[in-house]
């Protein structure tokens, strides 16, 4: 059974849900594929389960230090399964009901099961074939990549679907992998502006390997909806910001110092005593802004912080990175 649609997407998770969204109204048919839950990895099983996860233990964290700042006794026992039943909630109790349905609302049509691409413009669904007429968008995301160790198979190991909404509290954990979610990504290659592998084929996401984030499959997904509407949208990479949500938190955004010297780059080095304060990723938006528009060392080096909020810390290396840039005009 053959059915056609202007746009079919196989995957549903975030870069799915912002073309569903930005499609809407614009007279465009639109088919999402999703052999899981719609919204994707990080409503589920990671950013949100994960960070209520942490918010858990800060809370704790803060309690302790109650006897510091405030209070002569602080008693309280960790009680895991009242932090798991919490982060499942948080994780929508892995029910995509109501965004399936808010999907659906936007007049996107939302086919259960595992997608296979037949041909670039054919995708096969449950004994069904999705034609589209328009465009192809593989938005499939990424998953757990297993390493090969000898003897893993042996044990009952977790991947960070496991690790996100746990079940029981583990007497010992041990972690392989220094990034912040271990992915396996397919890195079809894409144009990095128009995020077109070919006419009439767009990737999204994780899938493009120009960075592994759910705010960044979100920009994806709204680039390819205004491409397919007929606008000359096109994305813009130089200042996607990453953060990784450890306590404190570590945020950052545009080229690294190696990265920078290898493009020939003339860089000055700046460093704090505060090099992570809290809320990283909150003060982060100050750099992001100031990397999208290209503004020049001298002017943000004349930003007044107000006291005594944690950006601060941002006034007093701009303002050395700025004496730097000048002494060597």
């Amino acid at each position: 059974m053959s059915r056609e649609f202007d746009v079919v997407c196989l995957g549903g998770g975030v870069a799915g849900e912002a073309i569903a969204f930005g499609l809407q109204d614009s007279g465009l048919t639109l088919a999402v594929v999703e052999r899981e839950l719609v919204g994707g990895e990080c409503p589920y099983w990671g950013c949100v389960p994960s960070k209520t996860l942490l918010r858990s233990a800060e809370t704790l964290e803060e309690s302790a230090r109650a006897r510091v700042l405030a209070a002569s006794r602080v008693e309280w026992n960790v009680d895991f399964p009242k932090v798991s039943r919490r982060v499942l909630w948080m994780a929508r109790n892995l029910d995509d009901t109501r965004p399936a349905a808010a999907m659906e609302a936007t007049g996107a049509r939302l086919f259960r099961g595992e997608g296979k691409l037949n041909d670039l413009r054919t995708v096969e669904v449950g004994g069904e074939q999705l034609v589209a007429r328009r465009a192809i968008v593989i938005a499939n995301g990424s998953t757990a990549a297993i390493p090969p160790i000898s003897g893993l198979d042996k044990v009952e190991f977790w991947t960070n679907r496991q690790a996100a909404i746990p079940r029981e509290l583990p007497v010992s954990l041990a972690i392989l992998g220094g990034g912040a979610i271990g992915v396996e990504l397919a890195w079809l290659k894409v144009d990095p502006a128009t995020l077109e592998a070919q006419p009439g084929v767009f990737g999204a996401g994780d899938v493009t390997g120009l960075g592994g984030f759910t705010h960044l499959a979100d920009y994806h997904g709204q680039i390819v909806a205004r491409r397919l509407r007929g606008l000359d949208a096109r994305a813009d990479h130089t200042a996607v910001p990453r953060v990784t949500f450890t306590d404190p938190e570590i945020a950052s955004v545009g080229l690294s110092e190696a990265a920078a010297r290898a493009k020939g780059i003339d860089v000055v080095v700046a460093s704090t005593a505060r090099l992570h304060p809290p809320r990283a990723g909150e003060i982060l938006g100050e750099l992001v802004l100031a990397i999208k528009l290209g503004t020049p060392l001298k002017t943000l080096a004349d930003i007044i912080h107000p006291y005594p909020a944690f950006n601060r810390v941002l006034g007093t290396s701009l303002g050395e990175l700025a004496e730097k840039a000048a002494s060597r005009r």
